[in-house]
Parts: C-alpha cells; sequence; structure tokens
C-alpha cells in the first residue's frame, strides 16, 4: 500500500467501505485490486489511467452493470456545492475525446457532465469546465473482467485538464460493484432454476416455479433500481432548492479593492472594482467564488478571501 498517500487512504475510506459491504453477502465477487493507483507526475495536467480493478465475473455482467452506472444521470464521488455528495446532470458521451484514444483492447463508454463549476476531487480546479468519466471493460478469462475507471475535468476557459485525486473514480466502481452483485445474484438464482429441472424429471413444475420467481425478482428489482433513481433525483433536486433558498444572502467588501471578474478564477477579466465596505447581493455560490449582484447592478464573481457575510 505504499503507493497511497495517507491523506489519499482517508478521501477513499467511503468509497472503498461500500464496496467492502457488498462483500459478505456476495461470495462469487472477489474483487482483487491490481492496479488502483494514482500516478504522482511531474506536470499537474498530465493524464494516466488512474484506477483498474481484475473482477471475478463474466464480461457480459460487467459490462452491464456498467451502462447502468453511465446511464445513471449522475457522477458519484464529486460535486459542487457543499453537503452533496455526487454531480446531476451527467449524460452518456457520444464520444471520448477528452481522454488521449485508448489503443487497448476492450470495449470504451464515457459519461460527461457540462457547465460544472470548480468541481471537488480535481486535482486544481477552480473554473467552469466539463467532468468526464471513462469506462474500459477488458475479457481477461470467461470468468474474469478488467475494468478501468479515469476522471477528468477540462475547463473551459483554457482547456486545461485537471485529474481526479482518486475518489471519483473508487466512488464510481462503488456504484458498479453493486449493480454487479445485483446481477449476479439474479444470474445464479435462474441458474439455480434450471439446473434443478435438468437433475430430476419430477421437479419440472417446481423450476418452473423458480424461474418465475426469479423473473419476478428481477422485475421487481427493476422497478426498485427505477424508483431509486427517481428518488435520488428528486433527493438532488430538493437539495439544490436548499441551496437556491441560502442564495439572496448579502455579503460585506473587507477587501481594499474587492473586484467583480466574468468567471470563477483568477486570471478572469475585472468587470467593475467595488470599495471596501460595499455591500453585495449573492446569486450563486461555489467552493472559492460567489456570484454577486453590486449596488449599480453590475454582476460578477468575486473571490471569498475578499467578503465576508453582512448580518
Amino acid at each position: 500500500m505504499n503507493w497511497l498517500t495517507s491523506n489519499r487512504l482517508q478521501g477513499w475510506k467511503a468509497p472503498l467501505a461500500r464496496v467492502a459491504s457488498f462483500l459478505p453477502a456476495f461470495s462469487a465477487l472477489c474483487l482483487v485490486f491490481t492496479s488502483a493507483l494514482v500516478f504522482a507526475r511531474p506536470d499537474k495536467d498530465a493524464i494516466a489511467s488512474s484506477f483498474s480493478i481484475d473482477v471475478d465475473g463474466r464480461y457480459d455482467d460487467v459490462m452491464e452493470a456498467v451502462n447502468l452506472v453511465a446511464n445513471n444521470g449522475v457522477i458519484d464521488g464529486t460535486f459542487e456545492y457543499k453537503g452533496d455528495e455526487s454531480l446531476p446532470g451527467a449524460e452518456l458521451a457520444p464520444d471520448c475525446s477528452m481522454f488521449d484514444t485508448w489503443r487497448g483492447p476492450g470495449k470504451v463508454i464515457c459519461k460527461i457532465r457540462k457547465r460544472a463549476l470548480s468541481p471537488s476531487h480535481f486535482i486544481n480546479s477552480n473554473d467552469v469546465g466539463t467532468v468526464a468519466v471513462r469506462y474500459i471493460v477488458q475479457t481477461v478469462s470467461p470468468t474474469t473482467t478488467r475494468l478501468f475507471i479515469d476522471a477528468i475535468f477540462l475547463e473551459n476557459s483554457h482547456h486545461h485538464p485537471h485529474p481526479s485525486d482518486g475518489y471519483v473514480e473508487t466512488t464510481e466502481f462503488a456504484e458498479v460493484a453493486k449493480h454487479l452483485k445485483q446481477l449476479t445474484e439474479a444470474h445464479d438464482t435462474l441458474q439455480a432454476g434450471y439446473s434443478s429441472s435438468e437433475a430430476s424429471p419430477r421437479s419440472v413444475a417446481a423450476s418452473e416455479g423458480a424461474v418465475a420467481d426469479a423473473a419476478d425478482l428481477q422485475k421487481v428489482l427493476a422497478e426498485q433500481q427505477a424508483k431509486l433513481h427517481v428518488d435520488s433525483q428528486h433527493l438532488a433536486d430538493l437539495e439544490r432548492r436548499l441551496a437556491d433558498l441560502q442564495v439572496g444572502r448579502k455579503l460585506r467588501v473587507v477587501s481594499e479593492r474587492g473586484e467583480l471578474k466574468s468567471n470563477p478564477y483568477s486570471h478572469s477579466s475585472v468587470i467593475t472594482a467595488v470599495p471596501q465596505g460595499a455591500s453585495l447581493l449573492v446569486i450563486a455560490e461555489s467552493e472559492h467564488w460567489y456570484e454577486v449582484r453590486a449596488n449599480n447592478g453590475k454582476e460578477g464573481w468575486i473571490h471569498h478571501s475578499q467578503v465576508e457575510a453582512q448580518p
């Protein structure tokens, strides 16, 4: 384990605990890390494969689990606003052009979230841009499948890529593992029904009943997954509404000269200057910036360090 710093170990506890929670009831899914690596690079914007794992599961099952996660509408392990745990509004990407071209074997799938504001767990991210997650699924053997997961943030202004610190990939894998567990259990139930019907002609009726029960279970599972997705979206909407309720409060400029910028990053152009003590109305908020409206009606972004809450 000397390839991880202690800080990253602390950051990965939650998603790894979620993966581990699936294992006691799912002995067939023996997950063996082969190279879950976050590479130390001299170039902070260099991108390399950051997570890979060999899964004791069939390729088709792993592909189905990955497709479910790639189409679930969120990116786990990153967020825009404090208190969130994921980034909603993600969609399946038509291509993976944000990453270097993959020339190895396997199926490549990507999902993206555009106009993400300074998303968490991406190194030096302080801008508006696109978050992208790439999954690569390879066959190792009939019962073993290799999965790669990469996540980057590409800022709109300078198009610089910012790699994940590893938390996004491990959290996304936790979701894949959850779906894989459910799929494998459903398949095992079906297989048990087929095996009993072949073993004894007298048990054909019972086997057919077991298959029917398994089909019903799959139907219930699909309905529960759909309900969970709707509930997750509803929770995300409630959290956004809470954030909207918090918007509208006022701030006071504490620096000698406050600057409203056109975008939430330090090298953006200055729209207008505001004097010390001026009152500003909050429109939106990110981890490091406020979008505000000045008394003269002009709007822009100001850094947290230049303002304080106004009673």
